[in-house]
């Protein structure tokens, strides 16, 4: 008889725990959608790049062997814009 009170006991605990939890992420799931819509208002879109296209690359995001980055360039620019540099770009969406 003590074993299954226990064992009610438990079974009650655990149905609350999962209400509890499905709350929980219930709250975060809402919390998360407020926070994101002010955040994509300040989102800027990506600018298309095409074959040709005079840009340029902050050196922060391109590995460098500079000893540190005081030593470093801030920005990648070509001097006479006639040479040109292939880089291969990472897929961020982990893919």
């Amino acid at each position: 008889m003590e074993n299954d009170a226990q064992i009610m006991e438990a079974d009650s605990f655990v149905t609350d725990l999962r209400l509890v939890h499905n709350d929980l992420k219930g709250a975060i799931k809402d919390a998360q959608h407020c926070y994101q819509i002010p955040v994509d208002k300040r989102k800027t879109p990506v600018p298309k790049i095409e074959v040709d296209d005079c840009v340029f690359i902050l050196a922060r995001f391109i590995k460098s062997t500079w000893p540190t980055k005081k030593l470093s360039e801030k920005y990648l620019v070509l001097g006479n814009h006639s040479e040109t540099i292939t880089l291969k770009l990472v897929d961020s969406s982990g893919s």
